[in-house]
This record gives C-alpha cells, structure tokens and sequence, in this order.
C-alpha cells in the first residue's frame, strides 16, 4: 500500500538527484524562523527548520489541484491499495533557457502505464506560494586539518572527563517516566455518563464516540488516516485502545499498559469475600406482651392491703422529695392516636390549687394544622408547618435562629412525649430550649398563648401555669414509624436546679436555646457531663429497640 507520506518522500530523492538543483536553490526552498515566524528561504547564518513528516513539511501541496481537478490525496488514494512504493516513479522537466532552471512539469508516473499530471500540485510557479520539495534537506560541508598529535600531547590534557556520558540516578529516571508519561497520555475521554451511572457502548463494549476520540487522539490514526483531518502525528498522543493500534504501536497502547499494571497489582484488585455477620439473633424473653388498644385506656394499680401505693400518697407526696422514674416499651400503630401513657393524679386541673400528681403523655402535631394562637408575629391561621419547617421563621422573631430540625420532612406529622409534674405549685415540664425558641418556666400547652410572660390584668408574671403553644415543639421528638418499638424513659429529679437555671441571668443567657443545658449535660463553664444539676427537672429519654439491640451487639435486619 502505498501512503502520501511515501509519494512526498519519493519526489524529494527525485529532486535532489536533478543536475539543475544546486545549494542556492536548496536554501532558496528551506525555512527558518525569522522575526517570530517560519519564513521560507535562508542563509547559510540561520537555522534550519526540519520536521519529522513529509506531510507536515509540505502542508502547501494539500491545497492545489492538478489540471483535472485531483488533489494529492485523491491521487493516491486511486491506486494506493493495488500498488507498492517500488512501482511509482517521478519524470521532473526544468527549463534552463533562463539564468536559474525552473521546472516546467512533473509527472508522476506508475509501473501499470498509469500517468498523473502533477505540475500544479507541487509547484504553482510562485516558489514563494508552494515551494520545491527541498525544505527537509541539509548541506554538509567535510572540512579536514592536520593535526600533530606528538606536538598535541606535548600541550593538550587528552584525558577529557567532561565528554564521558553523564550517569543518570535511577530515582530522576522513574520522575523522567512520569514526566514522559504525562506529556504523551493526551486528555482523557468525556464518556458522559447516563443517570443510571452506566456508559452507553457499541457490541463490543467501547464508548460510541471513540472513533471520534481516537481520530483527535492517537498516534496510530495520525500515522494511518486523513493528515488533513484529526491530529497530526507530532501532536497526537498514546494509541488508547489496541484494536486501534497500527503496526507500529501493536504493543504500545494505553490498554496493553493497564493489563500489564494489573499483573503488579492483583493484592489491591482483588475482591475480598463479604463479611459474615457473626453476632447473635436477639431472642425475646418473653411469649408475649400486655397490649393497650387506645391511649388513655389502661389498667389501675392499687395496693389492696393500704390505701394508697407506697410513695403515691395524695396527702403525703414523698416522689416530689426522692423523684421517679417511668420506664415502658411502647410501639405507635398510627399517627393519629395520642393521649396519656401514664399518670398519677391529674395535674392539668383546671382548678389548679386541687390540681397534683404527674403525666406522661404523647401527641402529635400536624403539618397542615394551624396553630390556633397568634405570638411571637404568628396569626392565629398560620399553620404549623409554615412555621417550624427547616428555613421559615415565621412567628419566630423574637429568637435568632431559623428552624433547622428537620421537622415535617419525612412526614405531614411529628409525635411528641413530655412528661408534666404538678410541683411546688407550679407545672413542670420536659420540654427543652431549641436555637429557635427559648425555653421558659411556663408550660407550653395547646391553644395558649403568651400568657406566661404577658399576662393578662390582674396577674402578675408566673401567676399563670401555662406558656405559648410554640413550646410544644421542643418536647421529645419521636420518629414516625410504625414497625419500631421504642423504649420510654420519663424522670424526675428535684435536686435539679431548675429554678436558678431560669433565673440566674448569667446563666439562661448563656444557655436558653441549649438543648443539652436542659437536659442536664452541660455545666454552666461549657464543659459535659451525665448530669450537672442545672436543666429541667422533667426529662423524656427515648431509644429505638433497633438501636437499643445494635448498642447491644445483636444483629438487627
């Protein structure tokens, strides 16, 4: 087969073997940069300009037609498959009629008789517009002297250290191969990607736009395709695949290197068996369970040989001076259902002199539900949603902070847990300060608005029990999910310092959107802890069974 490349090389060794071509014509056709640009013809001070292609050497004989027509690539591309370099031949005619030869004709003229007329493709007349092919040789000019070798020893250190090869240290020759590597890898493909992460690929598994690539990429396709079209060989980079590759690259691809890398790097490819899940199966200890179908339905617990249970005695209230704790598994089947989980008494009377005891109940906030109560800039017909959901500040004013709690994102609804105790005249409450609402003495209940710290004529502050309904939101959040059990537990401690923490102005200051204050671990300096002695007195602990039997080491599905 037969290439440009080959054509273009064939017409130079014609050319040079021509009586009529001399040095100054030679020179007249080489290039050399000068003021910044390749400029054609130099002298014997300037430096010649030699590229490693034919092809890129003459660009010029691509853009001319012969006298029928044909370009250069379309006349080889006639007989380039049936024909070897061996059978093609170049008759070049100068005219010498002048004081410098020109050439009139060159014809290109092949074994099987075929000629093809090719004056105009490789020389227009105007040497300045398409030179000569004569820009890719170079004079050599053998000089000699004599020299006295007895008289240059007598003068001359012959033993020239500075001229033996100098040694390169292995490490500089790892860094030259990187180096090397980087500059001839040439940009990665764009593969694109689906939504399903996958590459789309022809039947034989390669991206579709690689013969694209390949044509703008590799080394091979420059060597073999179009040189009018794609990269050019000095610009192209490592052939990527080897079912792109040429003969000269068969082993020289982006491919061949990945699959000899891989013979190093087996140990880290390598894909290791899953790991088995040694730990148990948590096995329940009993048959079964005490069910309640309805909130605020349960059984009464009564010691039938004293009148009251040890403890819970209206006129003697001890567990306001030693605390309680309320611990029980609950699973909630809808979220709709809400109400009392356990009391003593009741402490929401609405005579609250006769009001005692305590309550530990759930309810549930829905998203479209309003409030029902205007404060802190809300209306009465905002909804809950328009308020607490992460970003709005609605009705929050009064506070810094936005709420950022996730609230309403998973669901239209959130289910709460508090715990309430009648005390010291007083009702105390589970709920906690949040960065978008500050906690306060009063407790937060439905359909109330800011009467704690705005009460009405004739009350003065505190007077009243209950706070505003924005409160509500800052009780124990219980997620919603029907299939999980959830371990409860409610305390009291009334050696918490609940009372100084609300009313130490460098304290609440400090700490009244501090959720962990509240709860009891946070010191007043900062630092953590299980329990400080500031905070709430009430608090509602809850913990999922899942994440109870992991923190176990059970296996949960």
């Amino acid at each position: 087969m037969v290439t440009v490349e080959q054509i273009l090389d064939l017409l130079a060794d014609t050319l040079i073997n021509k009586p009529e071509v001399d040095l100054p014509m030679v020179r007249q056709n080489q290039k050399t940069i000068r003021d910044g640009l390749i400029q054609l013809g130099r002298d014997n001070s300037e430096k010649l300009i030699l590229f490693e292609r034919d092809v890129k050497a003459n660009e010029e004989d691509f853009t001319d037609v012969n006298t029928e027509g044909d370009s250069l690539t379309s006349i080889v591309e006639e007989f380039a498959e049936d024909l070897d370099i061996s059978q093609c031949s170049f008759d070049i005619v100068f005219d010498s009629s002048g004081e410098t030869p020109i050439i009139s004709s060159i014809t290109l003229e092949l074994q099987n008789g075929d000629t093809f007329p090719m004056t105009n493709i490789f020389y227009n007349g105007n040497p300045n517009g398409n030179p000569i092919n004569l820009s890719q040789f170079m004079n050599l000019q053998e000089l000699t002297q004599n020299i006295d070798v007895g008289l240059a020893e007598e003068y001359l250190d012959t033993t020239i250290f500075e001229l033996l090869p100098e040694i390169t240290l292995r490490q500089q020759r790892i860094i030259d191969f990187f180096n090397e590597f980087q500059n001839l890898v040439g940009q990665a493909p764009q593969f694109n990607p689906n939504s399903d992460g996958l590459i789309d690929v022809d039947e034989n598994g390669v991206f579709l736009n690689n013969d694209f690539y390949s044509e703008s990429h590799d080394i091979s396709t420059a060597q073999d395709g179009d040189p009018t079209i794609g990269i050019q060989e000095e610009d192209s980079f490592i052939t990527r695949l080897e079912q792109d590759a040429n003969s000269n690259n068969e082993q020289y691809t982006l491919e061949g290197l990945r699959n000899t890398l891989n013979t190093y790097l087996k140990d880290i490819d390598q894909e290791l068996p899953p790991l088995q899940d040694e730990r148990p199966t948590y096995r329940n200890e009993s048959s079964g369970y005490l069910k309640f179908r309805n909130l605020n339905q349960g059984i009464i617990i009564r010691n039938t040989e004293n009148e009251f249970v040890q403890g819970l005695d209206p006129n003697n209230p001890t567990w306001l001076n030693t605390g309680f704790s309320i611990t029980m598994w609950v699973k909630f089947l809808d979220k709709s259902s809400q109400g009392t989980l356990f009391n003593y008494g009741n402490p929401f009377r609405e005579n609250q002199d006769e009001a005692f005891g305590f309550s530990l109940e759930t309810y549930v906030l829905r998203r479209d539900d309003a409030v029902g109560v205007s404060g802190y800039g809300a209306f009465t017909s905002n909804t809950w949603g328009e308020i607490f959901q992460d970003g709005n500040q609605l009705g929050l004013t009064y506070d810094d902070a936005a709420p950022s709690e996730g609230f309403f994102n998973d669901d239209n609804a959130e289910r709460f847990i508090r715990l309430v105790v009648k005390d010291e005249g007083k009702l105390r409450g589970s709920h906690v300060g949040m960065p978008f609402l500050n906690r306060r003495e009063g407790l937060p209940e439905f359909n109330s608005a800011d009467l704690f710290s705005n009460p009405p004529d004739g009350f003065e502050i505190g007077d009243l029990p209950y706070d505003h309904t924005f409160g509500l939101m800052t009780n124990t959040r219980v997620p919603i999910d029907y299939s999980e059990w959830y371990f409860i537990c409610a305390t009291y401690n009334p050696n918490i310092q609940e009372d100084i923490s609300h009313r130490e102005s460098s304290i609440y200051d400090e700490y009244k959107n501090n959720s962990d204050f509240w709860r009891g671990n946070l010191f007043t300096n900062g630092g953590y802890t299980h329990h400080s002695t500031y905070g709430a007195r009430c608090k509602v602990e809850i913990i999922s069974k899942t994440d109870l039997l992991r923190a176990r080491g059970f296996k949960v599905d």
